[in-house]
Parts: structure tokens; C-alpha cells; sequence
């Protein structure tokens, strides 16, 4: 019993790390392309934007075969391609909030903070990132959730002898030990609920500061 509870915290302990790191490298390169594409009309960058944003539809084995053909080559750490894959897959994810967030915010501030003395990384920390604190705290939320549950890219993409909770599940649900699945399957959704849970207040504010804009 104390070897179950050890696992099923370690594995939890896991996939949270995981979920956390994958949500700020996905929301990190949703926000630079976001803001680079309000910046520039290069053809190039609209294309890569575009590009970026298609990972989602993309089933979790293909995307994992192909970072595995990519990564061969130049020896990229299994974790590191499994933090890559969570990235790519779910960046559209992050990126569609912040893009309909940066459509409501006026160029007319850009050119008055530029017009005022501020470069690109004033403008950027004193009015877009403060303006956009909501979009990316849910798109935070979201990608953690959807890592969190995710199992192809994981099963694909893990390192040796490196188990999360979505792929105990899947490998206990294989072997019909239904009941020993159901902790795992329990801790995803708690750590789902919690998400949720922190995403309300967010949520609330957002509406509240557009009622006030309004």
C-alpha cells in the first residue's frame, strides 16, 4: 500500500512539473508571435504564425514520429522532445486568446507610447503584457489541462521508465486492473478541477474589467 501511495504521488508530482513547464514555454511562444505579428506584416512571419497555430490539429503520434526524426539527428534529450512536442501541440491553444485579446487593444497606444520615448520592450511590459495578463493566465490554465491528460505524445515521447498519471492509466486499463486505475484517473481530475478552479476568479475579472471598458 505505501508503494502505490509513493507511485501515485511521484507520478502526480510528475505530470504537474510537466503540465507547468509545458504551459509557460507554450504561452511564452504564443505571446512573442502574437505580439511579432501586430508588429510586422512580413509575409514570412504570417506564414510561420499560421504554421505554429496548426499543431493542434495534428494527431499526438504524428507530431511524435516527427519530433522523434527531427531530434534523432542532433541527440535532443527524450524530456526535452517531450516538452517541444507538449509546446507545438497545444500552442494554438494559448495563442487564440491572445490574439483576440491584442485585436481589442487599440494601435493608438502602440504610437503613443512610441511617440513618447518607449521602445518595443517598454511598450511590451508597461501596456501589452499588463493588458494581457487575463488571456495568458487561462491560457496557462488550458494548457496545463490538456498536458495534463495527454497521452499519445507522452507515451511516444517519454523517456525510459518515466511514467505520468495519463500513461499509468492507459497501461493499467491495457492489463484490465480497472480498480488500481481508477487513483490515477482520479488525480487527473483533481488536478483538472484545480485548474478549473483557479480559472474562475480570472474569468471574473476579465468580465469585470470589460464591463468597465463598456
Amino acid at each position: 500500500q505505501n508503494n502505490f501511495t509513493n507511485d501515485l504521488l511521484q507520478l502526480s508530482l510528475r505530470s504537474l512539473l510537466l503540465a507547468l513547464a509545458a504551459a509557460l514555454l507554450a504561452v511564452s511562444a504564443a505571446v512573442l508571435l502574437a505580439i511579432a505579428k501586430r508588429w510586422t506584416t512580413a509575409p514570412w512571419l504570417r506564414s510561420l504564425t499560421f504554421l505554429a497555430g496548426m499543431g493542434y490539429a495534428i494527431p499526438g503520434t504524428v507530431l511524435a514520429l516527427a519530433l522523434l526524426l527531427t531530434g534523432a539527428p542532433w541527440q535532443i534529450a527524450p524530456l526535452a522532445l517531450l516538452l517541444w512536442g507538449y509546446s507545438d501541440r497545444f500552442l494554438a491553444v494559448a495563442k487564440s486568446g491572445l490574439d483576440a485579446a491584442l485585436e481589442r487593444i487599440s494601435p493608438s497606444l502602440d504610437e503613443a507610447a512610441t511617440g513618447m520615448g518607449f521602445d518595443w520592450q517598454q511598450v511590451l511590459r508597461r501596456i501589452h503584457l499588463p493588458l494581457l495578463r487575463g488571456p495568458m493566465t487561462v491560457g496557462l490554465l488550458l494548457v496545463f489541462v490538456d498536458t495534463v491528460k495527454e497521452l499519445p505524445l507522452t507515451f511516444a515521447l517519454r523517456p525510459f521508465d518515466f511514467d505520468t498519471l495519463s500513461v499509468r492509466v492507459y497501461q493499467y486499463a491495457s492489463d484490465e486492473r480497472l480498480a488500481e486505475a481508477l487513483l490515477p484517473a482520479l488525480m487527473i481530475l483533481v488536478l483538472g478541477l484545480m485548474a478549473s478552479m483557479a480559472l474562475v476568479p480570472t474569468l471574473d475579472q476579465s468580465s469585470n474589467n470589460r464591463s468597465i471598458q463598456d
